[in-house]
């Protein structure tokens, strides 16, 4: 089974948003597979610059992605003016968990700069997990996943994440072969991650799993009790519960930090009906959760006691933090935080031209300083014939569509949808919805 507790990073950060959906459109689209000729190779292999890696597990891997048109992606790359697009292409197909595909495009990436320590990491992390998942395990996949991150780890030896990758690839090889060298190594590893950044449980974690693999109950404990106290919910933490007995005496030892647990009911809780029943039920749930703590168990980190903008209906004053104000123009909803920020909400109805209308919507915050920030900006524009009994309706209901109608919404954030509804007779209820 593959054990996904890695650290996967992006070295480009600048046109990796705009990138990505990039990536995405290209990776969704069902690509035709056509005959390539001949088998496709990582020539990357052979270089000198590179640490040494198996030609024939790179180029096993080519020729495996059958299923992918691999000269389709190398003109797409080819055209491409921004570095690191197949970077983050890979970066897309790996969380997609297309394993073959973003290691192939890792190798891409690799001949682009073949000593950046972020795709030499994220490369051996694939060829880990591509150890992990094949059937049967395939042992030169995690050597050159070993290799790959030693080399990662030499060029960038201050990088938490590279050192904590190459300790879990050391861990695995050290646990198939009963290497004592190797877990060693993989321990100074996950020490050199955790001294790097002491703030992560997953570090804490899979140290632990090298205790715990080393029969030391005492050393496990010990690093499990930090993950639980820098993350209770964290997935290598509580996949690692079951092999520690919660009695084990090294577990239960007094948890100080477990009064520190704290939802801030007080301050995050409107001052409102509503407001101070989700306080009750806030720290209901923190006795709860330091209960919890104290037992070693997971529990919910924060608990949201806010009120949130109406959907339908307004925001009765008493009852809500809050007022919504109407005109005949349009809306105005405003809902004080438990922090002291203000949430508005503004809807501004333009004149109706018949049966077309518009409407504009804006949403922000106003924090305790006096500084206002935007969330969303949405123009909508409508056309209704609900209400129309005349020779359109009529001409319509002849074909069974009787009266409808239909608006076009567009977002700040660049997300479009057409709507359209059927209303009475034959059709009623049918409604058809397009976004983008």
């Amino acid at each position: 089974m593959c054990r996904m507790r890695y650290k996967l990073a992006n070295s480009h950060s600048l046109t990796f948003a705009l990138s990505l959906l990039l990536a995405g459109s290209l990776l969704l689209v069902a690509l035709p597979v056509t005959a390539l000729g001949q088998t496709a190779t990582l020539s990357y292999a052979e270089t000198e610059e590179l640490p040494k890696v198996t030609a024939d597990v790179l180029e096993a891997l080519a020729s495996s992605l059958s299923g992918h048109d691999l000269e389709a992606y190398d003109a797409f790359l080819a055209g491409q003016i921004e570095e690191g697009a197949a970077f983050t292409i890979a970066t897309f197909a790996y969380l997609k968990r297309h394993l073959e595909l973003a290691t192939w495009l890792y190798a891409r990436a690799l001949e682009e700069d073949p000593k950046d320590p972020t795709t030499l990491s994220n490369l051996g992390l694939c060829l880990h997990e591509m150890y992990l998942t094949s059937d049967p395990e395939d042992p030169q996949f995690l050597s050159t996943a070993i290799a790959l991150l030693k080399e990662a780890a030499r060029l960038e030896p201050d990088s938490a994440f590279i050192q904590n990758n190459l300790g879990y690839a050391l861990l695995d090889r050290g646990q198939s072969n009963g290497d004592a060298d190797l877990m060693v190594a993989a321990e100074e590893a996950f020490l050199n991650a955790i001294e790097l950044d002491p703030n992560e449980a997953l570090y804490h974690s899979h140290l632990a799993e090298l205790y715990l693999a080393q029969e030391d109950d005492k050393k496990a404990a010990q690093q499990l009790v930090q993950a639980h106290r820098l993350d209770p919910v964290d997935g290598a933490f509580l996949s690692l519960l079951g092999s520690l007995p919660a009695s084990s005496p090294y577990y239960t030892q007094a948890r100080d930090y477990c009064g520190e647990v704290d939802y801030y009911c007080k301050e995050n809780c409107p001052p409102s009906i509503i407001g101070q029943i989700n306080f009750v039920t806030c720290k209901m749930k923190e006795a709860s959760a330091q209960d919890a703590c104290r037992a070693g168990k997971p529990y919910a980190p924060y608990f949201d006691c806010s009120e949130e903008m109406p959907r339908f209906g307004i925001l009765i004053p008493g009852l809500f933090a809050g007022v919504s104000i109407l005109t005949p123009w349009g809306r105005c909803d405003v809902l004080i935080k438990g922090d002291g920020s203000v949430d508005f909400k503004m809807s501004l109805t333009g004149p109706a031209a018949g049966v077309f209308g518009t409407k504009l919507t804006v949403e922000g915050t106003l924090d305790a300083s006096g500084k206002v920030t935007i969330r969303d900006i949405k123009g909508e524009a409508s056309c209704s014939m609900k209400f129309l009994n005349n020779w359109v309706a009529q001409e319509l209901a002849k074909y069974g569509l009787h009266p409808l109608e239909g608006k076009a919404v567009v977002s700040s954030d660049g997300e479009a949808k057409v709507e359209a509804g059927v209303y009475g007779g034959p059709a009623a209820g049918s409604k058809v919805e397009l976004s983008h």
